[in-house]
């Protein structure tokens, strides 16, 4: 596999601030972004231009310095600080969710002039923390896993209905057998899935754990291993293939596979992917690489099949929040510290 000349093949600039997330729309004609200053910017990638850029930031109002998140204390309202955009997910129904580094959750439509529409009344709240949603869709409503406001837990919500179906208790306190925080979340369908009990969700914690939680028996986990020493910062799931995807603060890398007639985790490959912490990684639509984004601004690109680490492409001075592909796997964005977003254009050669 190789990435152009070793240089990305555009650069997005004219951010204002950090760029904590980045998410394709379904045709691969747009990407949505989101910094630390709040705002919320669609491109076109034909012309990669900003076409539309929405505000989503709030003045903190918290006076008595009380964190729901557990452990967290949000800026006072004198500092006037706004809260950055954690993610923005896709979601069915041309619907898009932005989600703030303090809990705010926002809800847009995709509207035919290519631009977006905040559809939701600001009720909507996730716990303070680093733990970004994950967004899935079944029975024509759209569901989302997010951090709950007690330390250690995830909540389900169906946004149609504006409902919260169930909530997962991983633990807060490490120092009391718990699992901590929940670091990352991905829903596990197939696409053959239809039925919300059939829905499973990957969540990752504090304590190096690795979680699998099933909508139907919320009380405790379906599967528990825990294979990294450090806190699980990020994952991902590939339903073709059952890969599991999974990266530390120690910049290594686990990948296992899902067995779903016997529920458990298996065959974990474990791989060290550069020198420092991985903030984020992503599966490649082919099942046959992953990204994964580092601390120190790299973005490195590892085989699967035979797990190695193919390729290591830098342009990022600072850390790289976020990476995720094109529908097509022919391009991967990468969001940095360093005010831009990296396109990288993709091409097989052997793989090896």
């Amino acid at each position: 596999m190789h990435v152009g000349s070793g240089a990305p093949s555009h650069v997005l600039r004219g951010c204002d601030a950090a760029v904590q997330c980045a998410c394709f729309d379904p045709t691969g004609g747009f990407l949505v972004s989101g910094d630390q200053q709040g705002d919320v910017a669609v491109w076109r990638m034909r012309t990669r231009r900003v076409l539309d850029t929405k505000t989503c930031a709030h003045a903190t109002t918290w006076d008595d310095g009380a964190s729901p998140g557990g452990g967290l204390t949000r800026p006072c309202s004198a500092c006037d600080a706004q809260e950055g955009v954690l993610q923005v997910r896709s979601a069915p129904g041309e619907t898009w969710i932005s989600q703030g580094r303090w809990g705010t959750i926002h809800v847009w439509r995709w509207r035919t002039d290519e631009t977006l529409e905040r559809i939701d009344d600001g009720a909507l709240r996730a716990g303070s923390g680093f733990c970004k949603l994950a967004t899935s869709g079944w029975e024509r409503h759209v569901h989302v896993a997010w951090p709950g406001e007690v330390s250690g837990t995830v909540d389900v919500w169906d946004l149609d209905g504006r409902i919260k179906t169930c909530s997962f208790d991983g633990g807060s306190s490490r120092t009391d057998g718990g699992a901590g925080m929940c670091m990352s979340l991905q829903w596990m369908e197939r696409a053959h899935d239809r039925d919300v009990a059939q829905r499973r969700l990957l969540g990752t914690y504090e304590d190096g754990s690795v979680r699998i939680w099933d909508t139907r028996k919320a009380n405790e986990p379906v599967a528990c291993e825990r294979w990294h020493e450090e806190a699980v910062v990020a994952s991902d799931y590939e339903p073709k293939k059952g890969i599991v995807a999974t990266g530390s603060a120690t910049g290594e890398l686990v990948l296992a596979r899902w067995n779903h007639a016997e529920a458990k985790l298996v065959h974990p490959v474990k791989l060290k992917v550069g020198d420092e912490g991985i903030a984020d990684l992503a599966i490649r639509p082919d099942h046959k690489v992953v990204a994964v984004g580092s601390w120190n601004g790299k973005v490195h690109f590892c085989a699967l099949k035979r797990p190695q680490v193919l390729c290591s492409a830098t342009y990022h001075t600072s850390t790289v929040n976020s990476v995720c592909y094109s529908p097509d796997g022919k391009v991967l964005a990468s969001t940095s510290n360093d005010r831009t977003i990296a396109l990288w254009s993709l091409y097989n050669a052997v793989e090896k």
